[in-house]
Order: C-alpha cells, then sequence, then structure tokens
C-alpha cells in the first residue's frame, strides 16, 4: 500500500470523528515513517485531536512521539513546524507537559 495514501486516510478518518482502535500501534507506525516527517505530523495531530483517541496513545509512547516531533523540527517544512508546536499545546492541554524541552532545543 501507498503510505502516503494510507496517512492521507488516516488524517480524513480522525477528522471524520473516528478513531483506530489501537491507537498505540498507531503512534509507533507513525514514528517508523521517518521518510514522511510532514505527514506523520499531520496524522499524529489528527490522531491526538480526535476525543475518541484512546490516552494510552499519548501517555505510553514518549518515545516515538518525541521522534515524530523532533523529526517535524528539523527536517519539516514550515507548516510542519507550526504543527508540532499544535502537537505540543495538544499534548501539554492532556497533561503531557514534558515535549515543551522539545521546542527549547530546536
Amino acid at each position: 500500500m501507498d503510505v502516503d495514501w494510507l496517512l492521507d486516510q488516516l488524517c480524513e478518518m480522525c477528522d471524520a470523528g473516528f478513531a483506530p482502535t489501537q491507537s498505540f500501534a498507531v503512534v509507533q507506525w507513525l514514528s517508523d515513517l521517518s521518510d514522511y516527517p510532514d505527514k506523520t505530523v499531520e496524522a499524529l495531530l489528527a490522531l491526538l485531536n480526535n476525543p475518541l483517541t484512546d490516552q494510552w496513545a499519548y501517555i505510553m509512547h514518549e518515545g516515538p512521539i518525541r521522534e515524530i516531533l523532533t523529526r517535524g523540527l528539523t527536517v519539516g517544512t514550515p507548516d510542519t513546524k507550526a504543527g508540532v508546536e499544535q502537537l505540543i499545546s495538544v499534548l501539554s492541554s492532556k497533561g503531557q507537559t514534558n515535549y515543551t524541552d522539545i521546542l527549547h532545543a530546536a
């Protein structure tokens, strides 16, 4: 399957109000897609903005989320960098304030 297409489908699904049943596995999968930093940031933002996403997706996957955010800041487009900032805000609003150091390091 085409990864671009899959990432677009994930974004559309999350934006439409649906969430994967094992969103924690999706977060791990997104972190493995280093060739697609712009799309992975967009998909993670859609996933974490979805109220149906299981909290374990962001509670138990700090390492993969850090990889996505760091990659987005270092090689992403300006829109992706803005998405990273928005993701850090979303995570902070969910009680995950341990990602703010990524912005200071960039």
